[in-house]
C-alpha cells in the first residue's frame, strides 16, 4: 500500500515537543509521517498558519520534509459544495468554526482526505456537515492524542471507517477510538 498524503493542521504544528503528553502525540506523529514516508499537504494558507504557530520541532521537521521533497503542494480551492453546506446547514458558532477550518477540508479533498488536528470540535462540526455534503463524508479527521494513531500513521494512513467525518456523525471521540481499537 502506498503512503498518503496529510493535511495537518497548525494546532498540532504548534504542540510538537516533549512538554506534555498532548505534545508528545503531536511529535511521534510527526515522526511517524517523517518515518513512514508519507507527504504533508501544504496550501498558501496552511503555510501560513504553520509559519505562525509552530514549535521548534515542527518547523526543523518541515524543513526536512521539504528537504526530502516530500511536501505536496495543492490548490485548495475552496470547494463550491462545502461552501454551500456550511452556509445553508450551520448557524452562528459552528459556522465560525467550520469557516475557519474550511481550508484544511478544501486541502484534504485535493489529496488524500486525511487530516492529523487536534481540534474535535471542528472535526465533530464537520462530520455533522458531511450529511448535507456527500463530497466530505471520507475524508478522514484523526487527533494525534487518539489511541492508534500512531500505528494507523505507521501503516501509511490507510482507510479507516471510524476516522472518517461520516462516521464522526453518529460517534463521539470517545466511542470512534474504542471502535477504531477493535478494527
Amino acid at each position: 500500500m502506498n503512503p498518503h498524503a496529510l493535511v495537518i493542521d497548525a494546532d498540532v504544528m504548534h504542540c510538537a515537543c516533549e512538554k506534555t503528553a498532548n505534545s508528545r502525540a503531536c511529535l511521534q506523529c510527526l515522526d511517524a509521517i517523517y518515518d513512514g514516508a508519507m507527504d504533508v499537504v501544504i496550501t498558501d494558507a496552511i503555510r501560513a498558519e504553520w509559519l505562525r504557530h509552530r514549535s521548534d520541532f515542527s518547523k526543523k521537521w518541515l524543513n526536512r520534509m521539504y528537504g526530502r521533497k516530500r511536501v505536496l503542494r495543492v490548490d485548495g480551492g475552496q470547494v463550491e459544495a462545502l461552501r454551500t453546506a456550511i452556509d445553508d446547514a450551520l448557524e452562528n458558532s459552528a459556522k465560525t468554526t467550520a469557516t475557519k477550518d474550511e481550508h484544511l477540508v478544501d486541502a484534504a479533498l485535493d489529496a488524500d482526505k486525511r487530516i492529523l488536528s487536534m481540534d474535535d470540535k471542528a472535526g465533530r462540526i464537520f462530520s455533522r456537515l458531511a450529511r448535507n455534503c456527500s463530497v466530505i463524508c471520507d475524508v478522514h479527521w484523526t487527533n494525534p492524542r487518539f489511541d492508534g494513531c500512531g500505528d494507523w500513521l505507521a501503516d501509511g494512513a490507510p482507510d479507516r471507517k471510524a476516522w472518517q467525518l461520516s462516521s464522526h456523525a453518529v460517534l463521539g471521540p470517545k466511542q470512534r477510538q474504542k471502535r477504531a481499537k477493535s478494527r
